[in-house]
This record gives C-alpha cells, sequence and structure tokens, in this order.
C-alpha cells in the first residue's frame, strides 16, 4: 500500500525546518487517510470489441495493463497498454486480445 502526503496541520510546505530549543524533544504525529485508489470498474465493450478498463491508481503514477497465456512457473507477463493516471487517479487501459485463455493484471510501472 502507497500513501500520499496531502498538507501538514499549519498549512506549510512539505519541507518543514526545525530546530531545536534548550535540547528539546520533537514528536511527529501522522494521520493516514486512505485514498480511493486501486480499484477497477466494470469494463466498456467497444464497437470494435475492445475493452476499455477504467482504474482508479495514484494521481501521476504510470500503470500497465499485462497478459500472460498461463499462470505456470515462469509467467510471460507481456504488456497490453499503458498509461498515467491523471490527478483524480483515474486512468483507462484497453485490452486488444480477445482469447479466452488469457490471464490479466495491471500493476504500477516506470514512466515513459
Amino acid at each position: 500500500m502507497q500513501y500520499v502526503w496531502n498538507s501538514w496541520s499549519d498549512g506549510g510546505a512539505i519541507a518543514h525546518t526545525v530546530s531545536p530549543i534548550n535540547g528539546g524533544t520533537y514528536t511527529a504525529s501522522f494521520t493516514l487517510i486512505q485514498t480511493n485508489f486501486n480499484r477497477l470498474e466494470p469494463p466498456l465493450l467497444m464497437e470494435g470489441g475492445e475493452l476499455i478498463l477504467a482504474y482508479h491508481g495514484l494521481p501521476g503514477n504510470y500503470y500497465a495493463l499485462e497478459r500472460a497465456t498461463r499462470l505456470g512457473d515462469p509467467i510471460d507477463w507481456i504488456v497490453v497498454s499503458t498509461n498515467v493516471a491523471a490527478t483524480n487517479g483515474m486512468l483507462f487501459l484497453t485490452n486488444y486480445f480477445f482469447d479466452l485463455e488469457n490471464y490479466f493484471r495491471i500493476r504500477q510501472a516506470g514512466g515513459p
């Protein structure tokens, strides 16, 4: 699971300068709020037969839709489609492969 920093309670920038006064002790408290990511919407079937998958990821992160023809060892994952999540986390991936014996996964991937 990944978390995304949103803001400090004092509204300051992500980088804060902290200086000790008389050898004091500092305590940092964090509140973790789960965002609405890692969720797949029902696919949309297009006229050409391809499936459009709407996925909620982390904003600005790249994702890949991959397929494999079997799940034995080793698994050969083949990239089908890649995209980057928008600022709201939404991205769309297209499946052009229609063989019944395919297995699919969505994973976070490197950039372009």
